[in-house]
């Protein structure tokens, strides 16, 4: 119990931290932060930019990952999958830059699958903005481009590692090769030594299943063992069958009914029903989060994975336009209570339980 409140505690410590850099001391920055912290959920219109962005570089992957609407792609639903050219992401960027405390450049794929994603990072970091990625660490990787990677500006990389044993690894991490992300993260890890830096940030990131909830401690140790700056083992997601989604308790070793949309994962009629227990929060995505798809379609929170669901992109619309736009402030009524949930609001907000 003290060990998951430790950790607990550790993760809310990092994700303030990730804020905390020079550059987003600019006075637009500021000063879009201060505006933003003072109207939070006061209006549906807002008087500022979103603080925070999700850019996902492209949602291809070679996992097929039992929780993600890759394990269960269906063309004729989901968005197509595409790769982020630079010459878009410079562009968004020079939207975004004013205003981003921080962009994670990761959402429904493999960051590192784009071959632009060095020159993306370098970019952002140029302009000041600090960015993140999520890994599942299934790609190809040789020293040259984890020099590259280091060397980057790239904040922070949480690799997505569930187990020490390719046979418990798999469970989750469906077409994983755990032989490929240890030696590719052994590879970073030694790049980052070699250039005497201290980032990017090195995460082993478990997400802990009635499978390998034994392997924790293991999994530390060779956090530890291999220089992982940080160990996080996190409450899984699983979907047993095809009406009901379930998360593993840590701490009681046991899984739990929890809501969720599954039409965030694959055709879904089944409405989610909070478990008594469970309190729901507004969803804070609608009044501080961008997410912008690979083809520069906006979405309105990260579990936004089918093409109807795509808004206007930024390659065409203002920052301005999009972030205000009929839809975003009809579906901000409904959140903070103003109005009814209707087809005016987002497809994919209508029957999430987290509105």
């Amino acid at each position: 119990m003290l060990l998951s409140l430790w950790h607990r505690l550790q993760c809310r410590f990092d994700a303030y931290r990730d804020y905390l850099c020079v550059a987003n001391a600019r006075p637009s920055r500021l000063l879009n932060a201060a505006k933003y912290l003072r109207n939070r959920g006061r209006s549906a219109s807002l008087p500022y930019h979103p603080p925070f962005y999700m850019i996902d570089p492209g949602n291809v992957c070679r996992l097929r990952c039992a929780f993600c609407s890759q394990g269960h792609r269906d063309n004729a639903v989901h968005s197509s999958p595409a790769i982020m050219h630079l010459e878009e992401f410079t562009r968004i960027l020079e939207q975004i830059s004013p205003y981003a405390l921080i962009v994670d450049l990761f959402k429904h794929g493999e960051p590192f699958l784009n071959p632009d994603i060095v020159e993306m990072i370098r970019a952002a970091t140029k302009k000041g903005v600090r960015c993140r990625i999520n890994s599942g660490m299934n790609f190809s990787l040789d020293s040259s481009l984890a020099r590259e990677i280091c060397e980057s500006g790239l904040s922070r990389i949480n690799c997505a590692i569930d187990g020490t044993t390719q046979d418990v690894y798999q469970q989750y991490r469906v077409n994983g090769d755990l032989s490929l992300v240890l030696r590719n993260a052994s590879m970073l890890l030694k790049a980052r030594g070699e250039l005497g830096r201290g980032h990017p940030l090195m995460v082993y990131r478990m997400l802990v299943f009635e499978w390998n909830h034994h392997q924790v401690e293991s999994a530390r140790q060779l956090a530890m063992d291999m220089g992982f700056d940080r160990f996080n083992a996190d409450p899984g997601m699983f979907i047993p069958d095809g009406g009901r989604t379930v998360q593993w308790d840590i701490d009681a070793a046991r899984w739990r009914d929890t809501p969720w949309n599954l039409e965030t994962i694959y055709p879904s009629t089944i409405n989610p029903v909070p478990p008594p227990d469970q309190p729901i929060h507004r969803c804070p995505s609608l009044f501080n989060t961008m997410v912008i798809h690979a083809t520069g379609a906006s979405m309105v929170c990260c579990h936004s994975s089918r093409r109807t669901w795509e808004q206007e992109s930024l390659l065409s619309h203002t920052l301005a336009e999009v972030w205000n736009s009929d839809q975003y402030v009809a579906t901000r009524q409904a959140a903070l209570g103003v109005v009814p949930r209707s087809d005016a609001l987002f497809p994919q907000c209508r029957t999430c339980c987290w509105l």
